[in-house]
């Protein structure tokens, strides 16, 4: 059995275990201002977790999909 940790979310706190995971492809996304500049933004993940119920059973989303709890951080250079 994973070990539960307690994640915090928008509405609170919800249980859930971390999902190993293989870094494949972080690619940055690019803008050009209308001044001129460009601006590149990439999300870097350093967590994945799955949300489990009291029992400890895992939870979906009502479309079906599992429901994940993703940290990131969001790191942006802008240059002129």
């Amino acid at each position: 059995m994973p070990r539960i940790v307690k994640m915090q979310i928008e509405t609170g706190e919800v249980d859930a275990y971390e999902l190993g995971y293989e870094t494949i492809k972080e690619d940055w996304n690019l803008y050009k201002l209308s001044d001129g500049r460009t601006v590149r933004v990439r999300v870097l993940t350093s967590r994945i977790c799955q949300v489990v119920d009291a029992d400890g059973k895992e939870q979906y989303l009502p479309d079906g999909t599992p429901y994940l709890v993703v940290s990131n951080r969001v790191e942006i250079v802008a240059s002129l």
